[in-house]
C-alpha cells in the first residue's frame, strides 16, 4: 500500500529585504518617514512657538525649488490667504517669499484690512506692500467727527504710506461729506499733506518713500479740490502714470510750479473732468515726453447755481485747437490719444446760444509713433465746409481709430460714409488694424451708404465694430438690415398701387 500523501502545514511567509537593491530600499525608507497631516491650520498660529516650522523630511521640503519658481507658485495663490499663511510656517525662505505675496495689496475692504492692521503693527512688513487702494473722506481732516473705527483705519493707512519703501501703485478715492459744504476747502486731505511734505523737503533732508511709485490714481467724486492744489504729485520723480477721475480745474492756474518739459509722467489720463483749457495745456507743456493722453471732458459735476466760493460753479473754457497745439509738443513721443467731450448737449446749447466753435485738433501727420487715435469727427474735420478726408490729418501708421458721433456730427451725416472710407489709408498697420464707430439708432437711420464705407474698410483687411447704443453690429449685419429695409420699402410702394386716395 502506498504511503499516505503528507501535506505540509502552512508556513508564514517572511519578507526579505536583504536581496532588494539599494535604490528601492532608500525609496521605501523615505516613504516610511513621510507623514501627512489633514488638520486645519489657522492663520493666527503663524507666530505660535508650539507650531513647528521644521519639516519632518528635509528632502521633501520646498527648499530645493529655485526662488523665481517658488515666487511664481505663490503668486498663483495670491487670493488664498490661508495657503500663504501656511507657507509662512515652513521655513525662513518660504516665509520671506510668501509674505511678499500676502502683503502685496492693501485696501479698505475686510479681506485686506486685517492685513493692513498687521502691517501697521509690524513695520518690517511694509517693505512687502506694492499696491494700495484706499478711500478717504472729507471728514478725515476733522478727527472729532470720526468714529473710533475710522480713526484707527486712518492711522493704519497713513502709517503704511509713511513707512512703505516699495510702493508701485496707489489709488486714492476722495469722498465728499454731507456735513460740509462742497466748496469748503480749508482742510487739506491727509494723503495730500503727505505728498506735499515728501516733495517739499530740503535737499539736505530729502528722503522720498515714493521712490518706486509708478502709477497714481486720484478719484475725487466731485470733491472741490482743484488740480493746482495737487501739483506736488507731478514732482514725484519715478511716477509714469497719473490718472484723475472727476478731478477738476475750472479756472486757469494762478501759480503752476512745474516748469516746462521737466515732469517725467508718460501716461496722463483725465475722465469725467472739467478743466480750463489754459490750465490743461500748461500741464501738457510741463511733461517731458508724453506717451499716452486720455482727455474725456464732462459737465456732470457743474453747479451753475452754486456759491461764488464753489469752484464747481465756474464754467471751464474748452478748445480743440489749443489742445491739438499742446499735443504737438510731444509729436515725437506720443503713441496714443483719446479726446472726447461728453458734456450734456442741453447745457452746451445754453452756454453757447450762438453755436459752438472749438476749432480743430489739426494735423497729426508728423506723429510718427502714433498708433492709436480716438476723437470725435467734429474735432478732426470741417465736414460742413466740405472736408471729409481723414487721411489728410492722420498719419499712415495707425493700428486703431475710434470715433463717437456728436450732435454736431449729426448735422453732417451725409459726409460720414466718405470720411470713414478714407481711413483705408491711415489705418493699415498690423497686427489686426481696427476701426470703431459709436452712434445712435437715429443717426444710423439718417446716414446714407454707411454699409458701403464699412465694406471698403473690411476689404482692406480692417476689422470694423459698429456700436449702436449697446448693440454691436458687423458690416454684414448692416448690409442685411439695409437690404431688408429696401425690400420693406418696395413692398409698401407696391401695396399703395391702386389704392384710392384718402
Amino acid at each position: 500500500m502506498d504511503a499516505p500523501l503528507s501535506v505540509s502545514s502552512p508556513q508564514k511567509r517572511r519578507a526579505s529585504v536583504s536581496n532588494v537593491k539599494g535604490p528601492v530600499k532608500r525609496a521605501r525608507a523615505v516613504s516610511m518617514t513621510l507623514r501627512v497631516s489633514h488638520l486645519e491650520d489657522s492663520p493666527n498660529d503663524i507666530d505660535d512657538p508650539k507650531v513647528s516650522s521644521v519639516p519632518r523630511n528635509r528632502e521633501a521640503c520646498l527648499g530645493g525649488i529655485p526662488e523665481e519658481l517658488l515666487l511664481n507658485i505663490m503668486q498663483h495663490l495670491e487670493d488664498d490667504e490661508d495657503a500663504l499663511a501656511k507657507l509662512c510656517r515652513t521655513d525662513d525662505r518660504c516665509k520671506r517669499i510668501a509674505q511678499e505675496v500676502l502683503y502685496k495689496r492693501i485696501s479698505y475692504i475686510p479681506f485686506h484690512y486685517d492685513k493692513a492692521k498687521a502691517i501697521a503693527r509690524n513695520r518690517s512688513l511694509t517693505d512687502s506692500v506694492r499696491f494700495v487702494y484706499w478711500t478717504f473722506s472729507r471728514a478725515s481732516s476733522h478727527a472729532s467727527l470720526l468714529s473710533e473705527d475710522i480713526r484707527i483705519a486712518m492711522r493704519v493707512i497713513l502709517a503704511i504710506l509713511r513707512n512703505a519703501r516699495n510702493l508701485q501703485s496707489i489709488t486714492i478715492i476722495q469722498l465728499p461729506d454731507s456735513r460740509f459744504e462742497k466748496y469748503e476747502a480749508t482742510h487739506i486731505p491727509e494723503w495730500l499733506r503727505l505728498f506735499n511734505s515728501v516733495v517739499n523737503q530740503p535737499v539736505a533732508e530729502y528722503h522720498n518713500q515714493f521712490t518706486h511709485l509708478r502709477a497714481l490714481s486720484i478719484i475725487a467724486m466731485a470733491d472741490p479740490f482743484q488740480i493746482e492744489e495737487m501739483s506736488s504729485v507731478f514732482r514725484l520723480p519715478s511716477l509714469e502714470t497719473l490718472r484723475f477721475v472727476q478731478v477738476h480745474q475750472t479756472t486757469p492756474f494762478r501759480n503752476w510750479p512745474i516748469p516746462n518739459s521737466t515732469c517725467h509722467i508718460k501716461n496722463l489720463e483725465f475722465r469725467g473732468t472739467m478743466i480750463d483749457i489754459s490750465a490743461f495745456t500748461q500741464m501738457i507743456s510741463s511733461l517731458k515726453a508724453l506717451r499716452s493722453l486720455t482727455y474725456h471732458r464732462s459737465t456732470r459735476d457743474w453747479e451753475p447755481f452754486g456759491a461764488a466760493r464753489n469752484p464747481l460753479s465756474n464754467w471751464p473754457e474748452h478748445s480743440w485747437e489749443r489742445l491739438g497745439d499742446a499735443m504737438r509738443q510731444h509729436q515725437s513721443s506720443l503713441e496714443e490719444f483719446s479726446a472726447f467731450d461728453d458734456s450734456d448737449n442741453t447745457i452746451m446749447d445754453i452756454v453757447y446760444p450762438n453755436g459752438r466753435n472749438f476749432g480743430l485738433l489739426g494735423s497729426f501727420k508728423d506723429f510718427q509713433k502714433l498708433s492709436t487715435a480716438a476723437a470725435p469727427l467734429e474735432a478732426l474735420l470741417d465736414m460742413a465746409g466740405g472736408d471729409h478726408d481723414l487721411s489728410s490729418c492722420l498719419p499712415t501708421n495707425l493700428n486703431e481709430f475710434s470715433t463717437k458721433l456728436t450732435s454736431i456730427d449729426s448735422e453732417n451725416l451725409a459726409y460720414l460714409a466718405p470720411a470713414l472710407a478714407s481711413l483705408e489709408g491711415p489705418v493699415c498697420v498690423d497686427p489686426d488694424p481696427f476701426v470703431q464707430l459709436e452712434m445712435t439708432s437715429d443717426q444710423l437711420d439718417k446716414t446714407p451708404n454707411l454699409s458701403g464705407a464699412l465694406t471698403t474698410l473690411e476689404k482692406a483687411g480692417i476689422k470694423v465694430n459698429l456700436w449702436v447704443g449697446y448693440s454691436l453690429f458687423s458690416p454684414e449685419d448692416l448690409r442685411r438690415m439695409e437690404s431688408e429695409g429696401k425690400e420693406r420699402d418696395i413692398g409698401i410702394e407696391e401695396g399703395d398701387i391702386g389704392q384710392p386716395e384718402a
